[in-house]
Parts: structure tokens; C-alpha cells; sequence
């Protein structure tokens, strides 16, 4: 689960098929793609023990259950986004595509990458970890080449691309 949950707390779960409704009926462009975004579900830690609030299972479970409810309210979605902000270590490309997959079997939807970043987080507590520029470069190709060979997947988007005071972007 993630900390940005305070909106829905406070107006109910529900509330979000709504957005979805009135999104869907004021759109500008009839071609318009409405997406929900999660909090790091595709690149979760692969640590076999991890603490329940960085588990892959614990962030797919809620994930799904906010799709599943959006839907059955009624509610608009096009494309599933994830986050992809890596701070665990290196990531297996295998794990990362079985994860896209497991989406793509349940909901039939085009899928994008978002917020595409390699962190740093030497001071993290649970999992520290300070990324090499190859190790940065292994990344970027495997998490590339992953989501572009998935036949859902329609984009990956860069978090810190033009960011000219930011060691990580790519610019």
C-alpha cells in the first residue's frame, strides 16, 4: 500500500469510479486513454522476506482490488500504469515481464511504464543500495527491452529525463 491514500480515506474507496466517470464523459479528445497509476508494483523489491509495506503480493493485491472496484462501479479504465523506480538492488528482467504478464492476463488492458528512475538509497534501513553508472546501464537496457517486448505494453516514461541538476537523468 502506499502513503497516498488521504483523498479516498476521507471521500471512500467508491469515489474513485466516479473520477473515472467524470473523466470519461468530459474528455476533450475521443481518443483519450484514461489510466490508473500505482506505487511500485513491477519493480517491488524480490527480496523472498521483505517487510508487507515493499512485498510485491501486498502491492498487487491492493493494486487489483482498486482496478477491480473502479470497474465494478462502473468506472473508465484504458491502461494500467506502474511506477518503476528501482532501489533494491539490480532487478531480474524475468521477474519484472511476469509481473507485466500476470496484469495483462487479468485485465486485458495496454500497460505503461511510468516514473521509470534508478535510486539511490545507501541510507535506506531495510534495503541500502548505491547503483553503479554499469549497473545503471544494465538497468535501463533490461527494463527497456522488457516492457517494449511485451505486446501490451505501449510506453515507458522516463521520471528525471530533463532534469540538468539531476545525476540521474538521462538529458
Amino acid at each position: 500500500t502506499n502513503g497516498n491514500t488521504l483523498l479516498m480515506e476521507i471521500m471512500g474507496y467508491e469515489q474513485m469510479a466516479e473520477w473515472f466517470k467524470i473523466t470519461a464523459a468530459n474528455v476533450a479528445n475521443p481518443a483519450c486513454k484514461l489510466l490508473i497509476n500505482e506505487y511500485q508494483i513491477i519493480s517491488a523489491t524480490e527480496d523472498p522476506d521483505p517487510p508487507s509495506w515493499a512485498s510485491y503480493e501486498t502491492k498487487k493485491t491492493t493494486y487489483m482490488s482498486r482496478i477491480d472496484k473502479i470497474l465494478a462501479d462502473g468506472g473508465r479504465i484504458d491502461r494500467l500504469g506502474f511506477q518503476n523506480r528501482y532501489k533494491f538492488g539490480i532487478p531480474d528482467p524475468a521477474t519484472a515481464y511476469e509481473r507485466l504478464e500476470e496484469f495483462s492476463e487479468k485485465y486485458e488492458r495496454e500497460m505503461v511504464g511510468t516514473e521509470f528512475e534508478i535510486v539511490d538509497s545507501p541510507d535506506n534501513s531495510y534495503s541500502p543500495y548505491d547503483f553503479t553508472e554499469d549497473e545503471r546501464a544494465t538497468i535501463t537496457e533490461e527494463i527497456l527491452t522488457t516492457y517494449y517486448s511485451h505486446p501490451r505494453t505501449t510506453g515507458l516514461f522516463n521520471w528525471t529525463f530533463m532534469h540538468d541538476n539531476d545525476e540521474k537523468a538521462l538529458s
